[in-house]
């Protein structure tokens, strides 16, 4: 009888496991968990399609889940970044979700100059837009100014739910000049 734990590399804490299987999960584009040899922690099992999962975002170690295989290296901390300044902000602003609703599908993702989306003629500063659409009606959403630095991450999320339902997060409340669905700093797909 062969042991099925034979030559699998066995880690000393369940968060070094936890990580290779999160990476083994997103190359594989299957499911890998993390189980108990003795005292040590392996990785295998069940392939359970974690990929194709639907997860419901609730909390910052959530958007950590949701956005850690946008990332473009283990080194990289865009995903650190974006929710220090997701945390800082929320103390001071309160945030809505927008599109639950209804059936808002991402048709399209661009990054465009200021002067291109309705600011001033001279505002040469990149922003992201996002295209919506449900049924003949037409969205724009815009994420740029304090959240700037984090468009390149965003985007690669946008790019991944294009033609999928979504539903975005801003802090520009009904009262603001703004609207609720003119700028968001958070993007998920709908569920």
């Amino acid at each position: 009888m062969t042991n099925i734990n034979e030559g699998k590399k066995l880690f000393a804490s369940y968060a070094e496991a936890a990580k290779v299987a999160e990476s083994m999960s997103r190359a594989h584009k299957e499911g890998f968990e993390v189980y108990k040899v003795g005292n040590e922690w392996a990785v295998g099992g069940v392939h359970t399609k974690a990929i194709n999962k639907k997860h419901k975002v609730k909390s910052f170690d959530d958007i950590r889940i949701l956005l850690d295989e946008f990332k473009d290296s283990e080194r990289d901390t865009s995903v650190e970044d974006y929710i220090s300044d997701i945390e800082a902000d929320s103390m001071s602003k309160e945030s809505s979700i927008q599109g639950e609703n209804f059936d808002w599908i991402l048709k399209d993702v661009d990054l465009k100059p200021g002067k291109e989306i309705g600011m001033a003629a001279s505002n040469e500063k990149t922003y992201l837009v996002l295209m919506l659409e449900k049924g003949l009606d037409k969205l724009i959403l815009k994420m740029g100014g304090n959240f700037s630095r984090h468009i390149p991450l965003i985007k690669k999320q946008a790019e991944s739910l294009k033609g999928s339902a979504v539903i975005w997060h801003t802090w520009n409340s009904n009262t603001s000049s703004w609207g609720t669905d003119a700028w968001f700093y958070r993007l998920e797909k709908k569920i």
